[in-house]
């Protein structure tokens, strides 16, 4: 299994929707909210996931069993929830991987993209249609081989 089908899978089971990888890069949506998990050790890196407010709590609500969106009424509530999403698929890549001693970070979410320094190597990002919602997920590396 690839890391594409990874996080398309991961974000299919988190969410019960139908998840399919955006073959005409849909590169205009607005991201609104940034949720990153660091992986620590050999290799490091990390996982980034980026969302628009109203994707975020779309999916934070299915995710959590409401039926209406604006049942998640707090950020607390919303940002958990997608944090959960980033840990999850971040998990799953890291067994993707194989043995690794690298350890991951709590999830990190915000509106703001977290100031860290940028990986020298971007090994994937890909657009993921979530229903009608668009998620942008990247991954990073410190080492060219680590993909």
């Amino acid at each position: 299994m690839n890391v594409s089908n990874t996080i398309q899978d991961a974000l299919s089971a988190l969410t019960g929707c139908e998840v399919q990888m955006s073959q005409t890069g849909c590169e205009s949506f607005p991201v609104e909210l940034h949720a990153v998990v660091d992986f620590n050790g050999t290799p490091s890196g990390m996982i980034r996931l980026e969302l628009s407010q109203a994707t975020a709590d779309r999916l934070s609500a299915t995710m959590l069993g409401f039926d209406d969106p604006s049942e998640v009424d707090d950020v607390e509530m919303r940002n958990d929830a997608i944090g959960e999403i980033v840990n999850i698929i971040a998990g799953k890549v890291k067994a993707l991987r194989g043995k690794t001693d690298a350890l991951l970070s709590m999830p990190v979410v915000g509106d703001i993209q977290a100031d860290r320094p940028e990986l020298a190597h971007d090994n994937f990002s890909g657009i993921f249609m979530v229903g009608e919602d668009v998620v942008r997920v990247s991954t990073g590396w410190d080492h060219p081989n680590e993909r």
